[in-house]
């Protein structure tokens, strides 16, 4: 039976400065222009998407989607409110954030379809933008756009929209926890991922191994152990039963997943496919390798693949490794058809 080991890290961030959203009073600016009944309404929907959102229970998404869903009908009812669109910004960040760095035992367990962590922290930039126009002088708007960037990955324009809050709060701690964060987060992504862009500059990577030589080594040697990692060592992709000689195709949307195939596009472009065992529930003892064929990334960060199924191998032991499985595998002989036979034909039906 395959061993599971425990994993490596949990890959998880915190979200400066949003531990708690902001309360909608009654004498809110602009509620003299609304009936009583109206008003009513929209405090009661304000009231309900908090209460959701401090709920605390963030492992369930369905617990932040009622409180986007109150949000976005206040919304309605008064467009261009700054309590309410930093309601739904923080709500977006939260629900983006579990969906970025969710352990992928959970996913095999429980997945969520139709939910993308870039698609809900594009949605929370764009109401962190409006709040930004509508409270140019509040520290809290420049910590949600900023928010916002570093969960798009874009740290530069983060770190800027941070030294522009700056100016109007100085004393900040969210403001210098976020650029902290924003800095820690920059600097994982580089050395995590320098060595496989093919045009790194010399320079950068030089200044990289000069300032974090440990990090630098550490990094090199499991990226190079993770893209070519030799005859008995697989990454899984946990979904589903593939058998050898079929062809398909998949839609990766996923952070955990997106590292995954870039790491191994780097390498031999293989795989491994495996199910859980609805018995034991851990992941099923045997497997398949498969091999990308094509691969069209797409400007959201999403991948879609073109893969082909190759040989079945039992996994030995599999681990956690930056959010998605890897497994030590055995492989079994079977007899595939040869391309161009009808019983190879047969078997791709």
């Amino acid at each position: 039976m395959s061993g599971e080991a425990s994993p490596s890290r949990s890959g998880g961030i915190n979200l400066e400065g949003l531990e708690d959203v902001e309360d909608f009073v009654w004498a809110n600016e602009g509620e003299e222009s609304m009936s009583w009944e109206r008003f009513s309404h929209l405090y009661d929907l304000m009231l309900m998407g908090n209460t959701a959102f401090r709920n605390n229970r963030f492992e369930e998404t369905l617990i932040l989607v009622q409180a986007i869903n109150c949000y976005s009908r206040a919304h309605n009812i008064k467009p261009g409110d700054p309590i309410i669109l930093s309601n739904r910004c923080a709500a977006y960040l939260r629900i983006s954030q579990f969906l970025k760095h969710r352990p992928s035992s959970a996913s095999e367990y429980r997945p969520l379809s139709g939910l993308d962590p870039t698609t809900h922290a594009g949605l929370a930039l764009k109401d962190a933008e409006k709040v930004m126009n509508l409270r140019s002088n509040s520290a809290s708007s420049y910590i949600l756009t900023a928010n916002a960037l570093i969960l798009l990955e874009k740290y530069e324009p983060a770190h800027q929209v941070i030294l522009s809050g700056l100016q109007f709060d100085p004393v900040s701690q969210w403001i210098e926890e976020t650029d902290a964060h924003c800095a820690e987060q920059f600097c994982s992504l580089v050395l995590e991922h320098v060595q496989s862009v093919a045009f790194a500059s010399v320079t950068l990577n030089n200044i990289i191994q000069r300032n974090f030589p440990e990090e630098y080594a550490e990094r090199k040697l499991e990226h190079d152990s993770l893209t070519h990692m030799g005859v008995d060592l697989l990454p899984l992709f946990v979904m589903d039963v593939v058998l050898p000689c079929e062809k398909f195709h998949l839609n990766i949307f996923e952070a955990r997943y997106r590292l995954l195939v870039r790491r191994i596009m780097e390498g031999n472009r293989r795989m491994g496919m495996a199910i859980v065992d609805s018995t034991t529930g851990s992941v099923a003892e045997y497997a398949c390798e498969v091999e990308i064929t094509d691969c069209e990334p797409l400007p959201d960060g999403r991948f879609f693949l073109e893969l082909e199924s190759r040989r079945r191998c039992r996994i030995l032991q599999n681990w956690d490794q930056d959010g998605y499985r890897v497994a030590e595998v055995e492989w079994i002989q079977d007899i595939c058809p040869s391309e161009g036979t009808q019983e190879r034909a047969d078997v791709s039906l």
